[in-house]
């Protein structure tokens, strides 16, 4: 037999060398260590994915970025909403215990007072801090304090018996001083028991730590904005929100300031009536529940959660830009656009 023309002998040749060498490249990725030393000498073919990767214009590689971006966005959804599920269960749980709780010390000073009203428990409440004189101030500050800190019940008759006692302006700056003491002192809390614990924000929702991280970098004017805001918020509950706070980034001057000025015009509308109840019908029709709140107050409520929200989602879209280009860097740095 005669043998083949010289260029099928080359091809023949070539035909099981690149079979071995796509066997030792495939044999390497599955095992490693076990691969035949001589099979490792065998050259691969050469590739000219680094060249191509280097010379594929970064409006192509955007595309990939975005895709791997969304892909761990998607992953990192599912944690976010199983973290806000925890979150918003707390902050129910916490409410409705207030709730229960108020109705039981209501319903105990009834018992032992005769009041057969929220009318008649506010008059019998003036009555004791009116006996103090002076030291009515520091009492009712630690008292509205303690009520805030612990949240056993609701400060709502607190704060009528204020303007009853103190009158609107006077009425007003004690409750926000105390409302902002008050969320001082659970941030602290929740600040001691966080790193006791090790327990942080990165642990109930990496994205929230990461949003939390870049609020931090924004100017003290911002922050201060934001918390304001967050405490206009009717959505937001108080005590709660005090305690989650504990996990932010935010300095504790900025939780005072925010905390006084988002509390003083709706504290401002609860002590006014208190105080009106001493005065006219109004106030005690307000005690008595047959008086609203302004709807002034509930748009800006409204106003503030939109905004609050609004600043968040900004936010949150500038650390998704930081990620595109942190995971671009990361992507380049590795090789990962080798073919």
């Amino acid at each position: 037999m005669s043998s083949p023309p010289p260029h099928l002998r080359c091809h023949r040749l070539l035909f099981p060398v690149a079979l071995l060498a796509l066997f030792a490249r495939q044999s390497d990725a599955a095992s490693g260590p076990c691969i035949d030393q001589r099979t490792r000498e065998i050259p691969s073919p050469p590739f000219a994915s680094r060249s191509l990767a280097a010379s594929t214009p970064r409006r192509q590689q955007r595309p990939v970025l975005l895709a791997a971006l969304s892909r761990k966005q998607s992953e990192a959804r599912a944690e976010d909403l199983a973290a806000a599920a925890w979150v918003g269960g707390l902050a129910l749980a916490s409410e409705v215990m207030q709730f229960v709780n108020t109705a039981a010390v209501v319903f105990a000073f009834q018992r032992l007072t005769g009041a057969t009203s929220a009318l008649h428990m506010v008059d019998a409440l003036t009555d004791v801090f009116s006996r103090l004189g002076y030291g009515a101030y520091p009492t009712y500050a630690l008292l509205l304090i303690c009520i805030s800190v612990l949240p056993l019940m609701s400060a709502l008759l607190f704060i009528f018996v204020a303007g009853m006692l103190f009158g609107p302006v006077k009425g007003t700056l004690l409750v926000s001083l105390s409302l902002s003491t008050s969320a001082i002192i659970a941030y602290s809390i929740a600040k001691f028991l966080a790193a006791k614990k090790s327990f942080s924000l990165e642990t109930l929702s990496p994205r929230a730590a990461r949003i939390d991280a870049a609020i931090a970098t924004r100017p003290i004017q911002t922050k201060l904005l934001l918390m304001t805001l967050l405490r206009l918020s009717p959505v937001m509950p108080f005590t709660f929100s005090n305690y989650l706070s504990g996990l932010s980034s935010i300095s504790p001057v900025v939780i005072f300031l925010g905390t006084l000025m988002g509390t003083l015009p709706t504290q401002l509308v609860y002590v006014t009536a208190g105080k009106l109840v001493l005065q006219c019908s109004l106030g005690r029709q307000a005690l008595a529940g047959g008086l609203s709140m302004p709807p002034v107050i509930y748009i800006a409520g409204g106003l503030a959660t939109v905004g609050a929200i609004v600043m968040v989602s900004q936010i949150a879209s500038s650390v998704s830009q930081k990620a595109i280009g942190d995971l671009e860097s990361e992507k380049s740095a590795a090789g990962l656009f080798d073919a």
